[in-house]
């Protein structure tokens, strides 16, 4: 049924669900994982004009972080023996992670209910809303 899930995480308690559950679905149906961390600089709009330099180091540091916690979700996948593709991508969350899905073929996206921003949602988090609302692809939503 399955040949290809994408799970996108940002390493919130959510994600960290989503990802479990995602390599579960994958080492049960032989399925890929495309596993995508999306880094969010719209936070930082205002400071790009300013400063630069501080814009650089600040994505530097989210694609780092970013590149950590797809390499935690590779170990725990190849623990599954599951097959991962890394991926991160600069963006909106919510746009990346439905381009994404249509271009690399995917069957199922995984997302969690909330993700890293302080402010919380009554049901789901923005992005996941977003996702949700406009994915070709059937969503996971896992709480």
């Amino acid at each position: 049924m399955y040949r290809k899930i994408m799970v996108a995480t940002d390493g919130s308690e959510h994600s960290v669900k989503a990802v479990d559950h995602a390599i579960e679905l994958c080492k049960s149906t032989g399925a890929e994982l495309l596993a995508v961390s999306v880094v969010n600089m719209d936070a930082l709009s205002c400071v790009e004009d300013s400063d630069r330099d501080v814009y650089c180091k600040v994505q530097d540091a989210l694609e780092k972080r970013a590149n950590d916690i797809l390499n935690d979700v590779e170990k725990k996948a190849n623990k599954e023996n599951v097959l991962v593709k890394k991926i991160i991508q600069v963006g909106d969350p919510a746009e990346v992670v439905v381009e994404l899905a249509k271009r690399e073929g995917a069957d199922l996206i995984v997302i969690g209910t909330r993700g890293l921003l302080g402010v919380k949602r009554v049901v789901l988090g923005s992005h996941a809303e977003k996702i949700v609302r406009w994915s070709s692809v059937p969503v996971l939503v896992v709480r």
